[in-house]
């Protein structure tokens, strides 16, 4: 996980977005809506599994759980 949420300043809300690190593929935009884990468990340096969905020009994760490395 790169980031998720936070503050924004320019809207005065916390952001209920982020961005996925994806080798090879840079960074991959995610929606709360496709997360499912707590958002809270969404630090830096987290690592995740996910779904890779064509976006317009680019990508965009879907079905974003943490990965259990006992898998």
């Amino acid at each position: 996980m790169k980031w998720f949420g936070g503050f924004n300043n320019q809207t005065g809300q916390i952001n209920d977005y982020g961005f996925v690190e994806c080798q090879g593929k840079g960074d991959i935009w995610v929606h709360r809506t496709e997360i499912y884990c707590s958002e809270s468990d969404l630090k830096e340096g987290t690592l995740v599994k996910f779904e890779l969905r064509i976006y317009g020009n680019g990508y965009r994760a879907s079905n974003l759980h943490l990965l259990n490395l006992s898998e």
